[in-house]
């Protein structure tokens, strides 16, 4: 097959991205010395090109570079590789059992014997030795800066995984303070509603009679501090919704890496004093 050849500089050309870079078509890339990076395409490239040598115009960020790498000639050969690695050990039948198993013990009810257990730890232990295996060769052939770099980046797994983190923090948060206790501290806060509407007159109920008791208060006492707990529960549900509505609309506007791991730390700093604030890990 025929290889046209394409000198890309540091300036702009977005119809190239799009045309050419988003789509399997670069068999081969080396950076040069200036910052510039040379590719090689398929004849196939929806690009007319004149001469075998050209010079098109390509910013290149993080982004770009991680997407062209990913259809390099040496990454697919290493990556067959670390497959044929894995594969003196363990078949495709066998990935497809642990893997199975795996999705049964964590979405269904069936019980993983010890001898299941075993046989997925030594799988998994071998495919991590072979994957990292994978990632010392990435770097010693400079396509990676080192081993703890991902090869495949991709800033919409980057901004779902955020979301993800920023739900499942949430509803971590609202499962250690309330739990399932939510009917009975709203049946609580009723009724020292209603025992306040009396002035506290009236005779208190078992859920603020049996928590004066314990608590060594008067039923008045007990009652105001219910009604605490419970405008302040109320005060903190109102903080996180605000910090998750406003976090996951930070993760949806990042335009890059950088930005998305900024939100995503900034998402770790808030929940953090949030769980401080309400005395849970």
């Amino acid at each position: 097959m025929k290889i046209l050849k394409c000198l890309i500089t540091n300036t702009e050309c977005e119809e190239f991205i799009k045309q050419n870079l988003l789509e399997e078509s670069i068999l081969f890339l080396s950076e040069l010395e200036n910052g510039q990076i040379l590719y090689y395409l398929k004849n196939s490239c929806n690009i007319s090109l004149d001469n075998i040598f050209q010079e098109i115009s390509l910013p290149i960020d993080v982004n770009v570079r991680k997407q062209i790498l990913v259809y390099s000639p040496v990454v697919k050969h290493l990556q067959l590789q670390m497959v044929s690695l894995i594969r003196s050990l363990y078949s495709e039948s066998d990935e497809l059992k642990f893997s199975r198993l795996l999705n049964a013990s964590t979405y269904t009810d069936y019980v993983v014997s010890e001898k299941e257990k075993i046989e997925i730890k030594n799988y998994l232990e071998h495919v991590k030795k072979c994957s990292k295996w994978y990632k010392e060769q990435l770097v010693s052939y400079k396509i990676l800066q080192d081993a703890n770099e991902s090869l495949d980046f991709n800033i919409d797994n980057l901004r779902y995984e955020i979301i993800k983190y920023i739900d499942s923090t949430v509803d971590s948060i609202y499962s250690q303070a309330v739990g399932n206790r939510t009917e009975e501290y709203k049946a609580a806060e009723a009724e020292a509603i209603a025992f306040k509407d009396s002035n506290y007159t009236s005779t208190a109920s078992r859920l603020i009679s049996d928590y004066a008791e314990i608590k060594g208060w008067s039923d008045q006492q007990a009652c105001d501090d219910i009604l605490y707990q419970a405008n302040a529960w109320r005060a903190a549900i109102a903080e996180i919704r605000k910090a998750r509505l406003s976090l996951k609309e930070a993760t949806r506007a990042a335009t890059d890496e950088q930005q998305l791991n900024t939100v995503k730390q900034q998402a770790i700093d808030v929940f953090t004093v949030i769980k401080q604030q309400l005395g849970i890990s």
